[in-house]
């Protein structure tokens, strides 16, 4: 999915939510209940627009479907409900800081709202200021744990392709262990340790730890059997219960899993660890692979 589109999606609902509370709130309606429609508001417009979406894709025809698959208007609506109240709170506020130079000629022409009244309004929107300051740190963690795209993965991998066959090359060779990285090394049915322990030659260890540095991934390992494998592990997030790890897989069989896209098998919610390994061809006998668990 091209940026343009991704953005459009994660945000058109929030903005179309937005606009009545927001001139609700330039025409003097009230802050606090303009913060709570708006966030309600939010989640129908998260659901309406998972549900409306691919019916238009489908109408559009082309690679546009392709582009928005699996979006779940009840996954959309849980969304809007736990976190809309941070994007309420912005409306609110933006809409009070744009209503003041209009509210103050009002008060110098008919006086002054009684101390009561300008108390009232101190606090609500000090609570939204302290929401939105709340919710920006939440925000900026919720996206530093989305999964990279694939365009950035498959650019580091054409940029550093001689570095990912070296490695490679190295780790077929050193059949005797299953795990490398820089914290250390498994040997084949033996415990983790550092590379003096394993009896693991230093200057083999530092050029392993200096090529998975260029590259930006912190270990390689191997899968053996029906499905064997090489895994350069290139990003883990989450934990069991959801989360992703995304490696940089050369096998010596396709694989009988494979998606077209990974920003798009991303965006889709009924993607589960249940299903195993999902795997992105790059090229020859390299992919992308993926254990996404959306739950």
């Amino acid at each position: 999915m091209n940026a343009g589109l991704e953005i459009a999606v994660d945000y058109g609902p929030i903005l179309l939510a937005a606009i009545f509370p927001f001139v609700r709130v330039l025409r003097s309606g009230r802050a606090k209940s303009s913060f709570f429609i708006c966030w309600g508001l939010i989640a129908i417009s998260e659901f309406a627009f998972a549900a409306a979406v691919p019916i238009f894709a489908d109408r559009l025809g082309g690679n546009f479907p392709q582009e928005l698959p699996g979006l779940n208007p009840r996954s959309a609506a849980i969304v809007g409900i736990l976190g809309g109240w941070f994007y309420a709170a912005i409306t609110v506020l933006l809409g009070t800081v744009f209503r003041l130079p209009v509210q103050l000629r009002t008060q110098r022409t008919i006086g002054l709202a009684s101390p009561d009244q300008t108390k009232s309004k101190r606090r609500i929107y000090l609570i939204l200021s302290l929401l939105v300051a709340l919710g920006i740190p939440f925000k900026y963690f919720d996206y530093s744990l989305r999964p990279p795209r694939e365009e950035s993965l498959i650019q580091t991998f054409s940029a550093h392709r001689s570095s990912f066959e070296r490695l490679h090359a190295l780790f077929q060779a050193d059949t005797g262990f299953e795990f490398i990285g820089d914290s250390g090394v498994r040997p084949s049915g033996g415990r983790f340790s550092t590379a003096t322990e394993a009896d693991f030659p230093v200057q083999r260890f530092n050029e392993y730890t200096a090529l998975l540095k260029v590259i930006g991934a912190r270990s390689i390992m191997r899968r053996r059997g029906q499905h064997a494998e090489i895994r350069i592990q290139a990003c883990v997030r989450g934990s069991a219960l959801g989360g992703y790890e995304i490696d940089y897989c050369n096998r010596e069989a396709a694989p009988d899993r494979q998606v077209s896209n990974l920003n798009s098998y991303f965006r889709n919610d009924r993607s589960s660890a249940k299903l195993g390994w999902a795997y992105r061809h790059i090229d020859g006998s390299w992919y992308l692979g993926t254990d996404f668990r959306s739950e």
